[in-house]
């Protein structure tokens, strides 16, 4: 909803208030209120990427179970979710499969829990973790909703089956970890440390990037296409960096000219949804995924420069290297499909 803002927060006395604003933040209504000391303060906010105007949130207390609340009108209205006997007492994080609404997990206290109705029902999946560890923050991969990484004081663990079984993939306590929501592969983790490090194949090996952060961090979040992660901190505002957009890139790009059509070819990208063609700045055309080559007809004569660009969920990313084609206006087509009868 263009101009919504939803602040949630918890005071020095651990109770909850959230607030929202369909006007950028200029004017802002209560929402919610757990000043009677239920329900506890607000830890996460998260959103359906599915379902518009469904949104989730979660709550830690000190001397209560934890709550975890839902909204289907754009946060206007809350209610606590039905059955939820996830057994948390200390809610961190709450993330929503990319593709259902109804699968679910909640993190907090070492405990990771699962729902798969939309909150009825509750499974405990922390097989692998070690119990005496908090877990601080919880990613859901867009590709696949089995896939997911923790953050806790015991390093950074990674489950490929739906929390079933977890491993250990990085050893540094680290409290924020981040899937990119638009790019295959892409993680980012802030340690204790505040180090900041960056995975290209799921969590699996891990970067440092060039230089650490200054001040404490609160949250990493990623820009629209995915391109640019943003870190904000306590007191030092928001660091940004560029990520390396190589390996979404198309590669093998050529181009082949008869008479006025230009035809271009490239190289799969992995997890495309499909690809834009520009001849300079126009976009000329729009390919499907398994769709690896297009043809630009009545191409004016001249020299031009095309370029491929990677599409995921219809956002653009990985740009190709550019390839010249030259029309000659004196160009004859190259006949085709001939057949010689004697």
């Amino acid at each position: 909803m263009p101009g919504m803002v939803m602040i949630a927060k918890r005071d020095a006395l651990n109770s909850g208030l959230m607030f929202r604003s369909t006007d950028y933040g200029a004017t802002e209504s209560l929402v919610w209120d757990n000043r009677d000391y239920s329900g506890g303060g607000f830890t996460e906010l998260a959103r359906s990427q599915t379902t518009p105007g469904t949104m989730f949130a979660t709550t830690w207390y000190e001397t209560a179970a934890a709550e975890l609340l839902k909204s289907d009108d754009f946060g206007e209205s809350w209610t606590v979710i039905d059955g939820n006997d996830n057994n948390h007492h200390a809610m961190t994080d709450v993330v929503v499969a990319y593709n259902n609404d109804d699968i679910l997990y909640t993190f907090g206290d070492g405990l990771v829990a699962k729902t798969e109705d939309g909150g009825d029902s509750w499974t405990q999946v922390s097989d692998g973790l070690p119990s005496f560890a908090g877990i601080y923050d919880g990613s859901i991969s867009p590709f696949s909703s089995d896939m997911l990484l923790i953050s806790s004081d015991a390093g950074t663990y990674k489950s490929i089956d739906g929390g079933v079984s977890w491993y250990l993939i990085h050893d540094s306590d680290c409290k924020v970890v981040e899937f990119n929501s638009v790019l295959p592969g892409i993680a980012v983790m802030v340690t204790f440390a505040n180090e900041v490090l960056i995975s290209y194949d799921n969590g699996e090996t891990w970067q440092a990037f060039d230089g650490n952060i200054s001040a404490d961090y609160t949250d990493v979040v990623y820009s629209p296409n995915g391109s640019t992660v943003y870190i904000s901190t306590t007191s030092q505002g928001i660091y940004t960096t560029e990520l390396d957009l190589a390996y979404v890139s198309p590669s093998a790009v050529t181009t082949t000219v008869n008479a006025f059509n230009v035809t271009i070819t490239w190289n799969a990208v992995d997890l495309a949804s499909g690809y834009h063609i520009y001849r300079g700045e126009e976009l000329v055309g729009t390919t499907a995924a398994d769709e690896l080559s297009y043809m630009d007809y009545y191409v004016l004569p001249g020299e031009y420069m095309y370029t491929v660009v990677s599409l995921f969920n219809g956002i653009e990313a990985g740009v190709s290297e550019p390839v010249v084609a030259s029309v000659d206006e004196n160009a004859l087509a190259i006949p085709g499909n001939l057949v010689y009868e004697v």
